[in-house]
């Protein structure tokens, strides 16, 4: 039996538990949303290891049919008080293309969400398709993960971020994250994406609203699209949600100074009635990533698309 096989007859045993009859402590969840390859996984590996919230590790996501069990066996192994296991450091804010290694450190979740959505990819959902959304029934599975810490929930919201209005409608306690990072380096990073997981001609990640036009252009206007219309659709969104909902901070800016946004979501959950404690977090092993690794043919190709997509849009 592989690793899939006994995550799967863990996962149709956990699915038999009726959850409804199970009940649970709701917060203002936390929920970070931004284009791909803007600092999305290095903002929630940050807010993970301050310990404030409860997130979801890569143990937990093996149980994506009742994370609050993953939770509850997280503790049991790893806990100072009573685990079997010992480590040194749960979050070493290293990551490929999103993924971290080691159990305790931070996972996408997409396992879980995609259970709730008529979807796996990250797209924009019609009508229809947001009907089909379980929202009651995800919020509910999330007030149980949350009560076994007695902590806010954190995790990347990326599934919502193209509905970012209707979500917050369900959801209207919790606070969305968006993370902006200068746009070349976040289309140099989405090219050595490509080229790593498939090739360049090949669609990586989010899909905006639009993605059915975008994928008729080139490479470059392709990733130039994807990242100039995944920001757009998310600030128009932000525009309609308010102040105490939402957060918006850079890339650039979060590297420089992290506890910073630690101060600025203090603020933000005290509205809600919740106090945030937290001792400052000095954590060396941030970096801002902003560094020119393309030859400058192909940079001159990104600043070429960019500004043929922003003058399309405009």
């Amino acid at each position: 039996m592989n690793e899939m096989d006994i995550i799967q007859k863990l996962n149709n045993l956990l699915s038999q538990i009726d959850t409804k009859k199970i009940g649970g402590k709701s917060y203002p969840s936390t929920y970070i949303v931004g284009c791909p390859r803007s600092g999305t996984t290095a903002l929630l590996q940050y807010l993970a290891s301050t310990e404030i919230w409860s997130y979801p590790s890569n143990l937990v996501t093996r149980f994506s049919s009742l994370p609050m069990m993953g939770l509850l066996t997280q503790k049991l192994l790893f806990s100072p008080d009573y685990g079997l296991i010992g480590v040194n450091d749960d979050i070493d804010f290293s990551s490929e293309l999103g993924r971290s290694a080691g159990a305790l450190n931070t996972n996408e979740f997409f396992h879980f969400f995609r259970r709730f959505f008529p979807n796996d990819d990250i797209k924009y959902l019609n009508i229809d398709e947001l009907n089909k959304v379980k929202v009651d029934e995800m919020l509910h599975e999330i007030s149980l993960f949350t009560s076994v810490e007695n902590k806010p929930f954190l995790s990347k919201g990326l599934m919502f971020q193209y509905n970012l209005e209707y979500f917050h409608n369900k959801m209207k306690d919790d606070i969305f994250i968006y993370i902006k990072r200068d746009d070349l380096y976040v289309m140099q990073s989405i090219y050595y994406a490509r080229k790593k997981q498939n090739s360049l001609d090949d669609w990586w990640s989010a899909k905006p609203s639009n993605f059915e036009c975008l994928k008729e252009k080139n490479v470059y206007e392709q990733i130039a699209g994807q990242v100039l219309h995944t920001n757009l659709e998310i600030e128009n969104a932000l525009k309609l949600i308010p102040d105490n909902n939402k957060l918006i901070i850079s890339y650039e800016e979060f590297t420089e100074n992290p506890f910073g946004i630690i101060n600025a979501l203090s603020e933000m959950y005290a509205k809600h009635g919740i106090e945030l404690s937290c001792e400052y977090i000095s954590n060396s092993k941030l970096f801002n990533g902003n560094v020119k690794k393309v030859n400058d043919e192909i940079w001159s190709e990104f600043k070429s698309a960019l500004k043929s997509v922003r003058n399309a849009i405009q």
